[in-house]
């Protein structure tokens, strides 16, 4: 299943919301939607040198909080 990017920030959203993180990052084949069912396997290190390249921020704590 390809999740889209605003599920995804949904849920991470939800998720964070009460957590002590700043920022969550998402990067490779979802960040450029691009996602399907290959890159879903992948492994980290194979992507590992495009992940600063390709991160989109979907999550920062308000700095009010």
């Amino acid at each position: 299943m390809i999740l889209t990017i605003e599920h995804i920030k949904k849920v991470i959203t939800d998720y964070f919301a009460q957590k002590p993180v700043k920022r969550v990052w998402l990067f490779g084949s979802y960040a450029r939607v691009e996602a399907d069912e290959i890159a879903m396997w992948m492994c980290w290190w194979t992507i590992k040198p495009f992940i600063d390249t390709d991160k989109q921020i979907i999550y920062e704590r308000d700095a009010s909080r």
